[in-house]
């Protein structure tokens, strides 16, 4: 849910709330959750505040806090699983954490990463965008890794910044979200090194589009692929070779980041972070069309910052950064 620099405040623990008639009680103690991701009767918080994951269950309404644990400044940023592990990869010590689902045990399987800021799961492998930030200099290079057991293959990549990379046909696509531009006044007022790329595999650019303009995150489907933008409130809807289909932009005088949740069949979420909004597009006939807008009530005067999303059993599971929340919509029968 993506390098956005986010200025975050809020620490206290949020009630639970959602659209469906939920159990108010539940809360939550995560501040500054990152991520989310969904795997059987599990959804993993990625709590990189308490340098944790904490695990919701959708089903009976139960959350599990400090499930998992990580040294302190670790700064987990992505999660990812299968039926006997959890992999967390953490931002700001550089590695790839394995916890064992049975026995409870966590341990390293990967170190030395430069500000490593995506992770997937590959067989026996893991796939990593390092996003090489100096938060000092405000500069990334940008490289991604192919960790196998004791090898690893690492590119430079041609990009700047790269925060998501993804097993896509047979490559990979990569999202990277380059470096800001600023004016005197600090409005951002483009990027450097930004683009969308496809690459085979050996990481090879093969297509390569939206350089140096606003790109923020994707996700997609078996015909789409559906990405929102860092700032500009723009969503664009691409087929699988990178050919722009649709474009959909947000109404707005100040900078708005869009997140993008594919859900089934052609439906799409995309998240309003500015606006705590979630959008529900149909994606057809190499069109968008919004479908309805989700608008998410705090019951505090913060803003929700809905930063990620999981779709389970026809309920759109949403992550709010800024209250430290969750917030679940029933959104079947669209």
């Amino acid at each position: 849910m993506k390098r956005f620099v986010l200025v975050l405040f809020a620490t206290a623990i949020c009630c639970f709330g959602c659209s469906d008639g939920g159990d108010d009680s539940v809360e939550f103690s995560f501040m500054w959750p990152n991520a989310l991701y969904h795997l059987g009767d599990d959804v993993y918080i990625v709590d990189s505040g308490n340098n944790e994951i904490d695990v919701y269950h959708p089903e009976n309404g139960k959350y599990e806090n400090g499930v998992i644990r990580l040294p302190v400044d670790s700064n987990p940023v992505r999660v990812t699983a299968d039926a006997d592990n959890v992999y967390i990869v953490a931002e700001k010590s550089g590695k790839i954490y394995q916890y064992h689902k049975a026995d409870g045990v966590l341990k390293t399987v990967a170190e030395n990463l430069n500000m490593p800021y995506s992770i997937e799961k590959l067989h026996d492998c893991f796939v990593v965008a390092n996003s090489e930030y100096d938060y000092n200099n405000g500069t990334a290079a940008g490289s991604v890794a192919k960790i196998c057991d004791d090898n690893s293959n690492s590119v430079p990549t041609a990009c700047k910044n790269p925060v998501s990379i993804r097993s896509f046909g047979s490559g990979y696509l990569l999202s990277c979200s380059g470096v800001y531009q600023y004016d005197g006044n600090y409005n951002i007022m483009g990027t450097e090194g930004s683009a969308l790329q496809l690459l085979d595999e050996s990481f090879s650019v093969t297509k390569s589009v939206l350089e140096n303009e606003d790109t923020g995150t994707v996700d997609f489907s078996d015909k789409y692929i559906v990405e929102g933008s860092a700032f500009t409130g723009t969503i664009r809807l691409f087929d699988n070779e990178l050919k722009v289909l649709d474009t959909y932009k947000v109404d707005s005088n100040e900078p708005v980041m869009m997140v993008p949740q594919y859900l089934y069949d052609d439906l799409f979420a995309v998240a309003n972070f500015n606006k705590d909004q979630i959008l529900i597009f149909r994606a057809k006939d190499d069109k968008l069309q919004l479908l309805k807008t989700i608008q998410i009530e705090s019951t505090d005067v913060a803003k929700k910052g809905p930063i990620d999303m999981v779709y389970v059993d026809d309920k759109l599971i949403v992550l709010n950064s800024i209250d430290n929340s969750l917030d679940i919509f029933e959104i079947a029968g669209l």
